[in-house]
């Protein structure tokens, strides 16, 4: 199974599509903030979430349950695409329902691995992946410029001081079950 969470009105053939409105008429009506999820354990192989994560989880403890959620309905080796619009660019910061910012970092802190080498190496990083018990691997990050220019002619330098330079980040990460490490 794959999963279009947060479609919207942008619905995908091939997944499943789910939504909070009921006026998106999604394949399964649910507020991503509730839980559980009405997915079953390791059921989908791909969970994309197309500007759907920075709108989600004003509450840290309820942006934490989403990411226990989608580990847990995740399968081994399912792909998590996130896309979301870059926390320097004036659509993110302009829209009131942007609640959170989410970059590569922020997925990154709940990779088991990056938790376990930041530790030992007596870092300051959350180590999210070991606390809640999930593993999510960043595999991929595109940078998708504002001004038309081919994704991937950006220094990571140039998108840290420039604000309006990158419109989205795209996201790939795979999800690792079991977990490398236990909390």
């Amino acid at each position: 199974m794959k999963l279009n969470l947060g479609c919207g009105y942008k619905k995908l053939d091939g997944y499943v599509n789910v939504d909070s409105d009921a006026l998106c008429a999604p394949d399964v009506l649910h507020d991503l903030e509730k839980f559980p999820w009405p997915f079953e354990d390791g059921s989908a192989d791909e969970i994309l979430l197309e500007h759907v994560l920075e709108h989600l989880g004003r509450d840290f403890s309820v942006f934490a349950s989403i990411m226990k959620e989608l580990y847990r309905v995740s399968a081994p080796d399912g792909a998590l695409r996130i896309l979301v619009p870059h926390p320097r660019h004036d659509w993110f910061l302009h829209d009131p329902s942007h609640v959170r910012v989410v970059t590569e970092h922020t997925i990154a802190l709940f990779d088991q691995q990056r938790n376990t080498d930041d530790m030992l190496q007596h870092g300051r990083a959350s180590k999210l992946g070991l606390r809640f018990g999930v593993d999510f691997e960043v595999q991929n990050v595109i940078y998708v410029p504002a001004d038309g220019k081919k994704p991937g002619t950006i220094s990571r330098e140039e998108v840290r001081l420039l604000n309006n330079l990158v419109e989205e980040i795209q996201i790939t990460a795979r999800v690792v079950k079991p977990c490398r490490y236990t909390s």
